[in-house]
């Protein structure tokens, strides 16, 4: 009988020694105790950060549009003021931050573990005297979208006095020598332009400014000596070219807006679609839906690269017999395809890692019964990059 007692005490004591010196359990377990010797650590997650580049193009007329095919033989030009918006560019950024949805708490026993992390709890190492570093965190924010808000002034180009003087002839009856003469009587009077006169004048104002560039451009000098500077004088020229040509093909203004778009995937679905904004041509950049707008979304498809993985775990945890204690969470990444789509055309598409979409494993928990242990994460993923004695 002492015999069986003793067998039995050197099979507790046993058992007491291959116990695990450590135990993980998230941080959502409503039955959790916080204890002496305990640390929590998160595992990483991405929030996308998107900014969408919209291009808002005004179209104004010139004042002497109906007359450009007549005096410059211009035709096709623009009679009717327009504004049409448009994508011009998209930049897809990763953004690496703690997952509220895998943080950890850690329970060990005698060991005492060296832990580094990242980034605001992000787990770095665990046995690894690397310092702790802080990730970058991008904080843009979204810009009010700046729209023309006044019509675009054409100048005056007329170099010539608006009033032209029209001669006005009456003629009145005399008496000369008992003979009635009927004379004309002129009468000066000063009046505006007709419009299509000053649209005369600032055709022939543009002719002859091609005309002094050309002679710059060829090298027809009025005096033998070369003018110092006609690169300069060929620029000026070409920008009073370009005002007076402005009065009859009319004038474009464009600006540019940014919107700024941050998107945390939750990793749990095939495909997730997300409205980020709505465009107008009138009013560019919405956040609602108005009249005539269309959304854009932002479409995240889970590549399904663990897929087998998770399959291949959960097998294994319906064929164990008993729920064992666990070591430290990892993460296997998943990838995910994100598009930027309008009005059914990709204006961007961009595979990237999102490790929401993989699977969350653990070590096991009698790996932590050597003092040596080194174990050093992927901050950006999660993942186990090595686990060495040193």
């Amino acid at each position: 009988m002492k015999r069986i007692i003793n067998i039995f005490v050197i099979l507790m004591l046993l058992s007491c020694s291959l116990e695990a010196q450590i135990n993980v359990v998230p941080v959502t377990d409503s039955e959790l105790q916080i204890k002496k010797n305990s640390f929590i650590y998160a595992l990483p997650r991405v929030t996308i950060n998107i900014n969408v580049c919209v291009e808002t193009e005004y179209f104004f007329p010139g004042p002497y549009q109906k007359y450009a095919d007549k005096y410059l033989t211009l035709k096709n030009t623009g009679q009717e003021a327009s504004v049409v918006s448009k994508i011009k560019n998209v930049e897809i950024k990763q953004i690496t931050e703690p997952d509220p949805n895998a943080t950890y708490i850690v329970f060990f026993k005698k060991n005492k573990f060296l832990v580094n992390y990242y980034n605001s709890n992000i787990i770095k190492s665990i046995g690894s005297s690397d310092s702790y570093e802080f990730g970058h965190i991008d904080n843009t924010t979204l810009t009010i979208p700046q729209y023309l808000t006044d019509d675009v002034v054409f100048s005056e180009m007329s170099i010539k006095r608006n009033f032209i003087n029209i001669t006005d002839t009456t003629y009145k009856v005399i008496e000369v020598d008992s003979v009635f003469q009927k004379i004309p009587v002129y009468n000066k009077v000063i009046t505006s332009k007709e419009f299509e006169q000053k649209a005369e004048e600032a055709a022939n104002y543009l002719i002859k400014i091609r005309k002094r560039k050309f002679k710059l451009m060829t090298g027809q000098f009025e005096t033998e000596t070369p003018i110092a500077d006609v690169k300069s004088l060929i620029d000026e020229l070409e920008k009073l070219e370009e005002e007076y040509l402005s009065l009859f093909i009319g004038k474009t203004v464009k600006i540019e807006n940014v919107y700024n778009f941050k998107y945390t995937p939750l990793g749990n679905s095939k495909e997730e679609k997300i409205v980020m904004f709505y465009l107008s041509d009138e009013f560019g950049i919405v956040e609602n839906e108005i009249s005539n707008s269309e959304p854009v979304y932002c479409l995240l498809i889970n590549r399904g690269n663990t897929a087998e993985i998770d399959r291949f775990y959960h097998r294994q945890t319906e064929l164990a017999k008993k729920d064992k204690k666990k070591g430290l969470f990892y993460r296997i990444p998943g990838y995910a395809s994100i598009k930027i789509v309008h009005d059914d055309i990709h204006y961007a598409e961009q595979i990237i890692m999102v490790p929401q979409c993989g699977y969350i494993n653990y070590l096991p928990s009698k790996l932590f019964k050597n003092k040596a242990l080194n174990i050093i994460f992927d901050e950006n993923s999660g993942s186990v990059k090595t686990i060495s004695n040193e």
